[in-house]
């Protein structure tokens, strides 16, 4: 008697899907990471590089063993990429640094021969010379920074035009090679450049937004947005504001307020809270910031209106602090 396909399917035994870095990205699977021009995006991915290759933990994030990692730069100076790698080892915890400096490979295009070609993503000949890289190298990863660097596309709005970059994209995933293509935002700066076709292909979608609040003795200084993540989230993948910091140099990070915001009108509808003050508590910050949260989430976000939020609290009005900017309810 013959089996019945799906049967077979529920039957079938795969190998495990080891995480590359816990807990967001697996073997086999990809992401995108964009923001504007300097907001971040390529010093995240070097200390994600570094992480991976040398096993270590960045911002909770867990690499638990060293890994090899090919990272393909289209734009900077290999003497840049070298001294950037230097000083964001150290903010990697646990890294194991002689691992991570045998485990990665940077092919960079301003460290080829003026002559030379340099693969193209969106042509077939670039894409088989960077897969046959990958492969005979043995690399469990392949950042590719960036995607405007490294793709001629002639028309980046056209949904046709992102096919031969979703095809590699796919046989990587085939090939159980890890890739993180890191890319530039929008005109409007709210989401990734091109056609949002390309977004189909990716397990994980992290889109830098510019910060003022946080610190940044190196220009560092971003509040990460998780627009796609196909898993269970866990502390680690809610949104944070994120800067490079200290001497010695450190990522620090902190809950994003506009993740703040969000947590404060879920637990306005619980209707588990009567005054500004337990909210504060139960927040774990002062009553002053939380009037400031509110505001945010009426006024700017309008996640919750006045009425609901009245209506939620039991009708009682809160007292506010004096520093309270928005005292009329």
């Amino acid at each position: 008697m013959r089996k019945n396909p799906n049967q077979v399917l529920i039957d079938k035994e795969f190998p495990p899907r080891e995480h590359l870095i816990a807990p967001w990205l697996r073997e086999g699977e990809s992401a995108l990471i964009w923001s504007e021009p300097g907001v971040g995006k390529s010093m995240l991915s070097l200390s994600i590089a570094l992480c991976i290759a040398g096993g270590g933990e960045l911002m909770g994030w867990k690499s638990n063993r060293p890994r090899k990692v090919l990272v393909v730069d289209g734009e900077q100076h290999i003497e840049d990429i070298k001294e950037r790698a230097g000083f964001l080892m150290g903010t990697v915890d646990g890294v194991d640094a002689n691992e991570a400096a045998q485990n990665i490979t940077i092919f960079a295009r301003q460290d080829q021969d003026p002559e030379a070609s340099f693969p193209d993503l969106a042509d077939p000949e670039g894409q088989d010379e960077l897969f046959n890289r990958a492969v005979k190298g043995e690399f469990d990863l392949v950042i590719l920074d960036n995607f405007s660097t490294l793709a001629t596309i002639e028309d980046e709005n056209s949904a046709a035009a992102f096919n031969p970059i979703m095809d590699f994209l796919l046989k990587m995933k085939q090939a159980r090679i890890a890739t993180i293509l890191v890319h530039h935002a929008n005109k409007g700066g709210k989401d990734f450049r091109g056609s949002s076709k390309l977004a189909t292909t990716f397990e994980v979608i992290l889109g830098l937004q510019k910060s003022t609040s946080g610190k940044k003795r190196h220009g560092t200084a971003f509040d990460i947005e998780w627009s796609k993540y196909r898993r269970l989230k866990d502390e680690t993948v809610g949104g944070r504001s994120v800067w490079l910091d200290g001497d010695p140099l450190a990522w620090g990070y902190k809950v994003s307020e506009e993740e703040e915001v969000n947590e404060l009108v879920q637990l306005v509808r619980t209707h588990r809270f009567t005054t500004q003050k337990q909210l504060a508590k139960a927040m774990g910050c002062a009553t002053g910031t939380l009037s400031k949260l509110k505001t945010r989430a009426i006024y700017e976000l309008k996640l919750i209106s006045i009425a609901e939020w009245k209506a939620c609290l039991e009708g009682d009005i809160d007292e506010f602090d004096d520093d309270d900017d928005d005292p009329q309810f």
